[in-house]
């Protein structure tokens, strides 16, 4: 019943865009709520269900849609003027999402510490796709998941480590403080060299 409510919900927010900031406001925080689901198949589909909604609440930047080129803006980061795309546009439904986001990531970050392996990837994988979706919002929270993404990238598991480097890229891509990212290149940067030296990664 929970993962036939769960489908429900992702065909809702694919085919009701006027209705997204009702579906939201009503069913963000308590899908948040399911993360601890106890049934692994249906902690992985709450997982895909709320990525479907971070999807669907931002317009993607042009150059990510299509490869052409979208206005870029300069980041003054204090050594160097560097070209940054802008985080995608995001929809009117999106600040729903916000609004919650430090209550995601805390979640987020208990079940990336699971024993289960597959729980790992599937929280991984969210985390991923608010990266890429809402990088600006995700980037103060870093800190707080910076432990499990050295951990992952410390994983004999090939799809975990690049999740975690895709995630990072995401983030690094639309920066806003400089300082986050100076805070973790001790912790990150031996990991980013190590993973050069693999082809795979490179």
């Amino acid at each position: 019943v929970r993962r036939a409510a769960l489908k429900v919900l992702a065909a809702m927010v694919k085919g009701l865009p006027d209705k997204l900031q009702d579906v939201y406001s009503t069913f963000a925080s308590p899908l948040i709520g399911r993360f601890s689901e106890r049934e692994e198949s249906v902690k992985l589909d709450v997982f895909m269900t709320f990525a479907e909604m971070v999807q669907n609440a931002v317009i993607k930047n042009q150059i990510q849609v299509t490869g052409t080129t979208a206005p870029a803006q300069v980041a003054g980061t204090g050594i160097l003027e560097v070209a940054l795309l802008p985080p995608p546009k995001e929809r009117p439904a999106a600040e729903y999402l916000v609004a919650v986001l430090p209550q995601c990531v805390a979640q987020i970050n208990k079940q990336l510490r699971s024993k289960a392996v597959k729980t790992r990837q599937g929280a991984l994988a969210l985390l991923r796709t608010l990266a890429e979706c809402m990088p600006q919002h995700l980037e103060p929270l870093l800190a707080q998941v910076k432990d499990e993404l050295i951990r992952a990238m410390k994983e004999t598991n090939s799809g975990m480590r690049l999740d975690a480097l895709v995630c990072i890229r995401h983030l690094s891509d639309n920066f806003s403080s400089a300082t986050v990212y100076q805070q973790l290149a001790p912790q990150f940067c031996p990991l980013f060299l190590h993973c050069c030296n693999d082809t795979y990664y490179k």
